[in-house]
């Protein structure tokens, strides 16, 4: 399979949508009276490292802008997590910035927010606003042999047995794409991954954002953990996390929170412990 049959909205995506719809109706609600009479109030959610604001829409720097000339005019929120924080430890409380927590988790079904939940430093106060969903599939490995054998079957069954879009995939590594085998084989079958960002050692290509080309049709995108921080997909599946990596959680963390419909983790025994570990403290810390 090669290309995607058109797209159909399905009864996940419909209560996605609601829920979206249901959060930013609350969110504006709960804004204090005072914030309430700006009609145009600019969402940049980041967390706390060195690479600064980035977002999955193209026009945060412009929103920003206008900010910053006009900072009458508008409001802006700075979304920070420190369980997000891949390159250094969240900095964020040092700006003394007004907190206001967030209480509802409008991305993830309930299934994948308790795993989520029990990644989150200090555990998370947000409510799944999407009730059941899958909870994550592991898929243990032990060699890169059968990593690449474990994803071209994975992946043969998202598209072929379970009709999932190939735009509806993401396969985000826990190494950069020019330290992944992953990446380097690209074909699995009849499914190719793609990422208009990289050559094709995974090494970045230097290409400004307005100039990456779209996404061929029927491929899949392909990226690292890190680099798709604040992004999504309805399916979700990681690989190649190192066990040995002290942000291991973390990566599992913001791996398993990009997924808006189910994830699927390729791992090795240890990650795969290391993940029961990580859900087992966390249950003794909450009876605690």
């Amino acid at each position: 399979m090669t290309a995607d049959a058109p797209a159909v909205e399905t009864e996940d995506e419909r209560a996605g949508a609601k829920a979206e719809r249901l959060a930013v109706e609350r969110v504006r609600a709960a804004l204090p009276p005072e914030y309430r009479q700006y009609p145009n109030v600019k969402w940049i959610g980041r967390t706390a490292d060195h690479r600064g604001l980035r977002d999955g829409e193209a026009d945060w720097f412009d929103a920003l802008q206008l900010l910053l000339v006009d900072p009458a005019d508008d409001v802006m929120y700075v979304f920070h997590d420190p369980a997000q924080a891949l390159y250094r430890d969240d900095v964020v409380e040092r700006l003394r910035l007004t907190p206001r927590d967030l209480v509802w988790n409008c991305r993830n079904p309930q299934a994948i927010h308790e795993a989520v939940a029990r990644l989150a430093d200090g555990g998370l106060s947000a409510d799944a606003l999407r009730p059941g969903g899958r909870a994550p599939e592991v898929i243990e490995v032990s060699t890169p042999a059968q990593t690449l054998e474990a994803m071209r079957t994975l992946l043969l069954r998202l598209r072929h047995d379970e009709k999932v879009a190939a735009r509806d995939i993401a396969v985000l590594s826990g190494v950069g794409l020019d330290h992944s085998d992953v990446w380097r084989q690209r074909r699995f079958g009849s499914e190719t991954l793609w990422n208009g960002q990289v050559d094709a050692d995974g090494r970045p290509n230097g290409l400004a954002a307005e100039l990456v080309p779209p996404q061929p049709a029927g491929t899949i995108l392909c990226d690292s953990i890190r680099r798709f921080k604040g992004l999504e997909r309805p399916v979700v599946v990681l690989a190649e996390l190192p066990a040995d990596d002290p942000r291991l959680k973390r990566l599992l963390y913001v791996g398993l929170s990009r997924a808006r419909r189910h994830v699927a983790l390729v791992v090795s025994v240890e990650v795969a412990q290391e993940l029961r570990r990580f859900s087992e403290d966390s249950g003794r810390s909450s009876t605690q």
